[in-house]
C-alpha cells in the first residue's frame, strides 16, 4: 500500500504579532500596503483606512500572553482582521488563540470558511483580568481550496469603536508532518572494516510545531558501531554528543544496539523537544553517527531506516505520530579468511637476513589447503605464487628477534571421501626452528646546558647512551672531538674514559637495559661558526659460524632533547663491523662585540641526525 501524501501545509504568518517591532503601541498599515516601510507582517483588515493596532507586552499594564507583543481587534474602527491560505479539500485544520478585553467584556468571533462566505465557528468574551486560551479544528470541505480564518469584533465594553478584543498566540494550520531522509557515505561498494557515515535529516513539513521529538535508528546487521561518533550537525543543540545516556540530547543503547537522539528547541537528556515546520526552520536539523563494516557483512548489502517519535500537542489531547525514513542500502564486496603456514630454508640466520618459507599441500587430495603465517620477529617482502608450491620472502626485521629461536610448523587439513560420508583429517609438519643470533639497540642523547653563552663562558654538554636491549652490547664508542672556537675544560665519565686529544669516550660494555653518561664542559674562544662533528661505532664479537654478513642501515629520526639536542641510534649483527654513523654537526654560532664582552653570545643549534633504523642490532 502506498502511503498517503500528506495535506498541503497551512501556517498563519506573524501569529503573534512579531512583526514589525513597536515601542509601546502603533497603529500600522496592514500586508496590503506594500508601499508603506512598515507594515503588519501576513496579516489584513476590513478596516477602511487598512490600519491595526500593535501593543508590545507592559504598555498599559498588559502583558502579551506569547512572544512580545500583542493587536487590537478595534484600531480606529470596528473591523475584522484575517489571512487567505491555500488548503486541502478534507484535510483538518486546528486552530487555537488568546484573547482579552481591555476595559471589561469583550466579545469576538471566529470565522473560518471560503474567503466570500466564512461561517462562524464561535463566540469568545473574555474581560480584562486574564488572558482566555481556546482551542478547535475545522475540517476544509470538498472543493475548497482557499480558506480564509478571520476575527470579527462583536462587541467592546466602553461603547468606543476604536478600543476592545485583544489578540495573540493565533495557530492556524495543519498537524506536524516530520520528514526523515537518511543517507550514508561513502556510498559504495565498500569493504569489510570500511566506516560508513550515517547522516539523518528530520523536516516538519506540516504546520504545528512536531513536539517531544526522539529519533531511534537500530544499527544495522553486520556492523558495529563507532563509540564518539554521535552528532547534531544542524539545527538547535548542535555539537557533539556523549554516548552516555543522560549526558545531554543522545546516547547509544547497547542494549538495543541502536543511536537516540532528542531533538528540538528545548530538547534535554530526558525529552525531544519542538521541531518548528520549514516555514520557519527550512532545513531543520540533521544528525550522524558512524558504524564499522563486521567480516559477516562481506559480499551482502546492509540495509536500515531510522524512525522518529513525535506529538501533535494542537488538539485537546497530544497525538502520537511516526515518521520513517527510506531504507539505506550499501553494498559490501566480497571477503576472504586466508590461514597461512610456513617452512623456513635455514636455521639460523642473522637480523636482516632473508628466509625463504614454502608451503605445501598433498598433491590428489580433494579438500586439501595450505596456508602461510608471518614469525614473530620478521616481515613478508615479496609473494610467489605458481603451480609449483608458494614461496614467500621474508626478512629478520626486528630487533627482539635477536638471541633467540623462531619456531613454527606447517598444518594441512583434508577429506577421506571413500566412505559413506567425507572423513575430516589433519597432518602437522614437524616444527621448523631458525636460531637467530644477539642484538642491541643503543641510543644515543646529547644536549646542552644552554643555547646562548658569551665569549669566555663554559659550555656543558651531556652525552647518554642507552641499550635497550634485547642482548648485551660490547666496545661501545663516542667520538665527539670539539671544533675550534671550543676549549676542552673537563670531563666525567659514568663509565669508560673519555680521551680529550683523541676526542673520544670509550664506553665498554653495556648490559641490556642500563645507560651511562658523559658530562663534557668547553669553554667559547671566539667568535664565528663552528661545526661540531659525533661518531658512534660498536665492536662486533668474533665471527660465528653459519652466520651470514648483512649491511647496515639507516633511518632518519626526529626529535631532539630538551634545550637542543640529538638522538641516534647505531647497529650491526653479529659478525660483521658496524660502519661508523656520522650525524650533520651540531651548528654553533659565536658573536662578539666592540665592546662589553657581555655582548658577546654563543649560540648553540642542535638538530635531529639520521641514524641506523632502531630495529638493527649491535651485537654481542
Amino acid at each position: 500500500m502506498s502511503t498517503p501524501v500528506p495535506p498541503l501545509r497551512v501556517a498563519l504568518v506573524n501569529g503573534s504579532f512579531e512583526q514589525p517591532a513597536v515601542t509601546g503601541y502603533e497603529i500600522l498599515p496592514d500586508a496590503s500596503q506594500t508601499q508603506a516601510p512598515k507594515r503588519v507582517v501576513g496579516w489584513l483588515t476590513t478596516a477602511s483606512d487598512h490600519m491595526i493596532e500593535l501593543w508590545r507586552s507592559g504598555f498599559n499594564g498588559v502583558p502579551a500572553a506569547e512572544g512580545a507583543q500583542f493587536a487590537e481587534l478595534n484600531a480606529n474602527e470596528v473591523a475584522t482582521l484575517y489571512q487567505d491560505l491555500p488548503t486541502t479539500p478534507g484535510s483538518t485544520l486546528y486552530w487555537r488563540l488568546y484573547h482579552r478585553g481591555r476595559l471589561g467584556q469583550d466579545t469576538m468571533a471566529l470565522d473560518i470558511g471560503a474567503p466570500g462566505s466564512p461561517v462562524e465557528q464561535r463566540r469568545f468574551t473574555d474581560g480584562n483580568t486574564a488572558w482566555g486560551y481556546y482551542t478547535g479544528t475545522y475540517t476544509v470541505p470538498e472543493g475548497q481550496h482557499t480558506t480564509r480564518f478571520a476575527f470579527r469584533s462583536v462587541s467592546a465594553a466602553g461603547g468606543n469603536r476604536g478600543i476592545g478584543n485583544f489578540l495573540d498566540g493565533i495557530f492556524f494550520g495543519t498537524a506536524p508532518h516530520l520528514v526523515l531522509t537518511k543517507t550514508a557515505a561513502p556510498a559504495g561498494p565498500l569493504e569489510v572494516g570500511d566506516v560508513i557515515t550515517y547522516r539523518i535529516n528530520a523536516r516538519n513539513e506540516g504546520g504545528g510545531n512536531a513536539e517531544n521529538l526522539v529519533l531511534k535508528d537500530t544499527v544495522p546487521q553486520g556492523t558495529t558501531y563507532l563509540p564518539g561518533s554521535l552528532r547534531v550537525l544542524d539545527g538547535p543543540n548542535t555539537g557533539a554528543k556523549s554516548d552516555a545516556q543522560g549526558d545531554d540530547q543522545a546516547y547509544y543503547d547497547a542494549g538495543a544496539d541502536q543511536v537516540v537522539f532528542h531533538l528540538g528547541d528545548n530538547a534535554s537528556a530526558a525529552q525531544g523537544g519542538s521541531l518548528p515546520s520549514t516555514e520557519t526552520l527550512p532545513a531543520g536539523t540533521t544528525v550522524e553517527y558512524r558504524v564499522v563494516i563486521d567480516r559477516v557483512s562481506g559480499g551482502r548489502q546492509i540495509r536500515n531506516s531510522a524512525t522518529a517519535s513525535y506529538e501533535n500537542r494542537l488538539g485537546e489531547r497530544p497525538g502520537l505520530l511516526t515518521a520513517v525514513s527510506g531504507e539505506q542500502v550499501t553494498e559490501v564486496g566480497p571477503a576472504a579468511d586466508l590461514s597461512v603456514v610456513k617452512a623456513a630454508d635455514a636455521t639460523t640466520v642473522t637480523v636482516g637476513q632473508i628466509i625463504t618459507r614454502r608451503p605445501r599441500a598433498g598433491r590428489g587430495v580433494p579438500g586439501g589447503s595450505a596456508g602461510i603465517r608471518r614469525g614473530r620477529g620478521t616481515r613478508e617482502i615479496e609473494r610467489h605464487v605458481t603451480a609449483q608450491p608458494h614461496r614467500i620472502v621474508a626478512a629478520l626485521d626486528f630487533i627482539e628477534a635477536g638471541g633467540r629461536q623462531i619456531r613454527n610448523s606447517a598444518t594441512a587439513s583434508y577429506e577421506n571421501r571413500l566412505g559413506e560420508r567425507p572423513g575430516l583429517l589433519t597432518a602437522v609438519s614437524g616444527e621448523q626452528v631458525t636460531e637467530v643470533g644477539p642484538a642491541a639497540d643503543l641510543s644515543v642523547v646529547k644536549a646542552a646546558d644552554a643555547t646562548t653563552v658569551t665569549v669566555g663562558q663554559t659550555v656543558t654538554y651531556r652525552v647518554t647512551v642507552i641499550n635497550t636491549g634485547p642482548n648485551h652490547a660490547t666496545g661501545v664508542t663516542v667520538a665527539d672531538p670539539l671544533p675550534e672556537g671550543l676549549v676542552f675544560l673537563s670531563a666525567e665519565a659514568a663509565s669508560g674514559a673519555y680521551d680529550p686529544a683523541a676526542g673520544q669516550w670509550a664506553v665498554g660494555d653495556l648490559a641490556e637495559g642500563a645507560g651511562v653518561s658523559l658530562t663534557l664542559r668547553a669553554k667559547a674562544t671566539r667568535p664565528g661558526p663552528v661545526t661540531n662533528t659525533a661518531t658512534v661505532t660498536a665492536a662486533p664479537p668474533p665471527p660465528r659460524r653459519r652466520r651470514r654478513a648483512a649491511a647496515v642501515g639507516r633511518r632518519q629520526h626526529r626529535g631532539a632533547a630538551a634545550r637542543g639536542g640529538s638522538r641516534q641510534r647505531a647497529w650491526a649483527p653479529c659478525g660483521t663491523s658496524p660502519e661508523p654513523v656520522r650525524p650533520p654537526p651540531p651548528r654553533v654560532q659565536i658573536r662578539s662585540s666592540d665592546h662589553l664582552p657581555l655582548d658577546v653570545w654563543l649560540t648553540i643549534s642542535l638538530r635531529s641526525v639520521p641514524v641506523g633504523d632502531r630495529r638493527k642490532p649491535i651485537c654481542t
